[in-house]
């Protein structure tokens, strides 16, 4: 079992990196096809469509994932139960998306056309991972990766084809809609072939999903409500322009966040094993780690600094040379995001994922209202800036919290010291004259190494490149 588990964990870990990859490049060759504003609308569209798909979606991946794990047996009275309830919330989402285009936007007839396109196909995009959900709760990550990984490689091949073909918003929308509508046919196919689940229903069956979901979708509504209003609302203030300026530096920064989360999948298990049986090595690997990705993320942002601006005008063109500007920006947010993906994995490790709930509600509003005050007076900039403190302030309520269940003084001293060094090292970097930029951040950069060096943070005793000393156990537990 343990063999299965490990196995099914580093395939859908591998695959979630292919295919964010995949769609990272679409999307750069979709932004150097079409022209800013365009591009600008593509982002916004996307993300109206991922607000609405919030409805229909539900949470309830994660309810078949953890229930039909339980109870294998209502594989086919939980599929049916919830298509039902999903029919219902899909219907309630395309009459308020209706609502709010026709009635309260004051968008014109192709604006509108184009974002009922992306949310349509963000729609059944979920309903993908819906059906997927099945495959992962029945142990079967081979077949879930393999449709994540086919919907990723066709909707970013068949976006590029059109975009190349075309140059057209439309039909870019419409072939993309039309993919992830046809890998949902193909997934409902592996689902009755693969499962041979036994359908069954009733309309109590359909509110009792509902209600077993609810707590999931709140917290799910909340993260991405978190994640992606900046880009709503800079839209809505400062318009598509601004919107395909911001969403570049938006895209690149998350390419980034997939490294902590591989290191987080791969750590949960170990953490919620040892976290009552080995207290010294719950916190030996909660240590390592912190420090790990504290180094990692301290690293990419001098990086950042240093050359995102030329990389960013090198691979998305000079019309987006302002992307890379905000990109220089932006990038600060990675170390604290790097930070909450662990200490969120300690909170589920130690049982606690209601506190996440109410981190994520208060973070919700507090990024809403920085953005409604900053966007206005700094665009782009004000939404960075928005994104940076609201991480820090999630950042400084886990770490108060966990400071007595699991930190002390000396551990979390000793842990954090890499980061403040980095800081040091990336401040300097930041205010060098630009002449002076690059010969002075590649110094930065080599200094801040041998500090580490010098302190310990590469001893065979306390390695940031052995921070994960689970991975080998893993591996080794794979291949036993």
């Amino acid at each position: 079992m343990r063999r299965l588990v490990v196995g099914n964990a580093l395939t859908l870990t591998i695959s979630e990196i292919i295919s964010k990859v995949l769609e990272f490049a679409s999307i750069l060759i979709i932004a150097r096809i079409l022209d800013v504003e365009k591009f600008g609308i593509f982002a916004f569209a996307g993300a109206v469509g991922m607000f609405f798909s919030l409805i229909p979606h539900f949470g309830f991946d994660y309810l078949v994932t953890r229930d039909i794990s339980r109870w294998p047996r209502k594989t086919g009275k939980y599929f049916l139960s919830i298509s039902l309830a999903k029919i219902i919330l899909v219907l309630v989402a395309l009459l308020m998306l209706s609502g709010w285009l026709e009635f309260f936007s004051g968008f014109s007839r192709e604006k509108k056309t184009l974002v009922y396109l992306a949310s349509t196909g963000v729609f059944f995009m979920t309903n993908v991972f819906f059906v997927t959900s099945f495959f992962r709760a029945h142990q079967k990550a081979k077949i879930e990766a393999g449709l994540r990984l086919f919907l990723a490689f066709l909707v970013s091949t068949v976006s590029i084809i059109v975009a190349l073909l075309s140059r057209n918003l439309f039909f870019i929308l419409t072939a993309r809609l039309l993919v992830c509508a046809s890998v949902f046919i193909l997934g409902i196919m592996f689902f009755r072939k693969k499962l041979k689940p036994a359908f069954k229903t009733g309309l109590t069956d359909v509110f009792y999903c509902i209600k077993r979901s609810y707590p999931f979708a709140v917290f799910i509504f909340l993260v991405t409500a978190y994640m992606s209003i900046d880009t709503v609302m800079l839209n809505l203030i400062k318009g598509d322009i601004a919107t395909g300026l911001y969403n570049v530096a938006a895209r690149i920064t998350m390419v980034f966040l997939l490294i902590p989360t591989g290191v987080c999948n791969a750590v949960l298990p170990a953490l919620s094993s040892e976290r009552n049986s080995n207290t010294q090595e719950f916190h030996s690997i909660l240590g390592l780690t912190f420090r790990f990705l504290s180094v990692i993320a301290c690293i990419i942002i001098l990086l950042s600094i240093i050359f995102g601006r030329k990389v960013v005008s090198f691979t998305f063109s000079n019309n987006y040379l302002v992307s890379g500007q905000i990109f220089s920006v932006l990038c600060w947010v990675i170390l604290p995001a790097y930070i909450n993906h662990l200490l969120g994995t300690v909170l589920l490790a130690i049982d606690k994922e209601k506190l996440l709930v109410y981190f994520s509600l208060l973070a919700a509003v507090v990024n809403i209202s920085l953005n409604a005050v900053l966007i206005p007076r700094y665009s782009y900039y004000g939404a960075a800036l928005a994104t940076i403190v609201t991480e820090l302030l999630v950042v400084i309520m886990q770490v108060f919290y966990l400071y007595r269940k699991v930190f002390n003084a000396s551990n979390l001293k000793k842990n954090l010291l890499p980061a403040l060094i980095g800081i040091g090292f990336i401040i300097i970097t930041s205010i060098l004259p630009e002449g002076f930029s690059l010969l002075g951040g590649i110094f930065c950069g080599l200094f801040y190494i041998f500090l580490l060096y010098k302190l310990g943070s590469f001893s065979s005793e306390c390695s940031v490149l052995a921070a994960l000393p689970v991975v080998k156990k893993l591996y080794a537990e794979k291949n036993s």
